[in-house]
């Protein structure tokens, strides 16, 4: 089932901001994608998360045990606090800031330097190996800063920060944060607008004779 809101979108705002964000790395960044190509898909997975990384409750270990199912390197993308403030005088029109995890993992061998800079040996010509954590955050930073997720409601994204947010034994996140300003309309006559439809809808199924559109100002207010 489709639904309806006053943005104009048929998905939710921020399902829609998410799936653009995972869909513009993995065009460039994911190995499933093309294999074979020169260019830097060497992503064994891309995923969406539900929220944010909690370090401390099992989340982390959850990603790279269970959803990731030891696919490295990765990408995981999750959405976190929104801020709204009212940019009009009758709290129709809103805009907020909105705040973007992508984390990349790494499990390359050799301990957590090694997948931080990846290692010298010949194999890293090749542009489907891990090349360590510190070049997929350039390349994740090169595609993510500055693009505006299509028919989002949104602005470019912003670069905020990027920190360590896990190291284990066999694996390391990095956690890079970026934000952008989301906007969105309140439409107050909804509930108005309904009921006219309703009522007009009643009345065409019950003559064939025309009728006069009733005018919204004769309805109360929500």
């Amino acid at each position: 089932m489709s639904h309806d809101f006053d943005s104009g979108l048929h998905v939710p705002q921020r399902r829609k901001i998410r799936e653009s964000i995972v869909a513009q790395l993995r065009e460039d960044l994911d190995f499933a994608s093309s294999p074979q190509s020169q260019g830097a898909q060497y992503m064994r997975a891309i995923v969406e998360l539900a929220v944010p990384l909690q370090v401390g409750d099992g989340d982390v270990e959850d990603l790279f045990r269970e959803t990731l199912a030891g696919r490295t390197p990765a990408i995981a993308v999750a959405l976190g606090a929104r801020n709204f403030s009212s940019t009009g005088t009758d709290n129709r029109e809103w805009e907020g800031v909105l705040t973007i995890h992508v984390y990349v993992v790494s499990s390359r061998a050799g301990g957590h330097m090694q997948r931080i800079r990846g290692a010298d040996f010949a194999s890293d010509n090749d542009a489907t190996v891990d090349p360590g954590l510190e070049t997929a955050m350039e390349h994740v930073f090169e595609r993510l800063s500055g693009f505006t997720p299509p028919g989002c409601h949104c602005a470019e994204l912003r670069p905020r920060s990027e920190d360590f947010a896990y190291i284990a034994d066999d694996f390391s996140i990095v956690d890079m944060t970026f934000e952008t300003d989301v906007y969105t309309d309140i439409n107050p006559t909804r509930r108005k607008s309904r009921l006219v439809e309703s009522i007009q809808s009643t009345i065409k199924d019950s003559t064939a004779e025309p009728v006069a559109v009733l005018s919204l100002t004769t309805l109360e207010a929500p």
